[in-house]
């Protein structure tokens, strides 16, 4: 089970094991808003809910957290949707494109790779946009707020609905 940790004015910062968020409690680092229930762990101080949201006790300046590049925060960024054709995608038909080739010196990154069907991304190969005549949908950037991609955590708590924004 995963816990979700919040900077101090509740914005989300991460998806946190649950030994690191037993640790920042016994440490009184942050505090627990509410728990998973039928969780618990066994201390000292007897049986203790296994946090589902905590709240740092201080304040984490976000500029200093980087966004971490991955395919799956680039498919969602793009609603699952091939950015040249606008198909919708099941997670077995999307594929990752970079719009500039690695091949070309292209790097993996938000502000260079797209979701893409793979008959699109075929028809592109490793070719530039203007030498294919393809155009993207949007100019791809790198996400605003708090982007999840869930196909790593266990079970999703409800409370997570309340903090976090699924576009």
């Amino acid at each position: 089970m995963k816990s979700l940790l919040l900077n101090n004015d509740m914005e989300p910062l991460a998806f946190i094991s649950d030994r690191r968020a037993m640790r920042l409690l016994f440490k009184e680092k942050v505090e627990v808003i509410c728990g998973w229930a039928d969780v618990n762990y066994y201390s000292a101080h007897g049986f203790i809910e296994l946090p589902a949201v905590i709240r740092l006790k201080y304040r984490i300046t976000r500029n200093a957290i980087k966004r971490a590049f991955s395919r799956g925060a680039v498919f969602k960024r793009d609603g699952f949707c091939c950015q040249y054709c606008s198909r919708s995608l099941s997670t077995k038909q999307i594929t990752l494109d970079h719009i500039i080739p690695v091949s070309k010196g292209g790097v993996s990154s938000f502000d260079n790779c797209v979701a893409s069907c793979g008959e699109c991304n075929i028809r592109k190969g490793a070719k530039l946009l203007h030498e294919i005549g393809m155009k993207l949908l949007k100019k791809p950037e790198t996400p605003e707020g708090y982007l999840v991609v869930s196909s790593h955590l266990d079970e999703w708590h409800k409370m997570w609905d309340i903090f976090i924004r699924n576009n």
